[in-house]
């Protein structure tokens, strides 16, 4: 064995890994857009409207006080991100139920 081939092999192992880790990234992103698409076009008008609906017992004033310190941009920064926080979680314990479904499947 020469020293080209062991030079051969040693690039071919450092472009797999390249691939497998740029492929892992490219699936996380994915993911997460995925999961944000959901987050935010199916959970958070819900929660969005809850916090109107509590928001609305509070008097004009206040609201419109409330309005231009921006408290309301600042409370719907923070639900979204708990919001996506939640269901990154959920998404990652259906996949782990999974795939110990898939493991279970041979009937072992």
């Amino acid at each position: 064995m020469g020293i080209e081939e062991i030079l051969q092999k040693a690039s071919n192992l450092v472009i797999t890994g390249l691939k497998v880790a740029a492929s892992a990234i490219y699936a996380r992103v994915m993911s997460f857009m995925g999961l944000s698409w959901v987050t935010f076009n199916q959970a958070m008008p819900e929660v969005k409207s809850w916090l109107a609906d509590q928001a609305s017992s509070l008097p004009t004033q206040a609201t419109d006080f409330l309005g231009a310190c921006g408290i309301d941009i600042f409370m719907v920064l923070v639900i979204s991100a708990i919001a996506s926080q939640i269901g990154w979680k959920v998404m990652l314990v259906a996949t782990e139920k999974l795939a110990e479904l898939q493991g279970n499947a041979g009937g072992g």
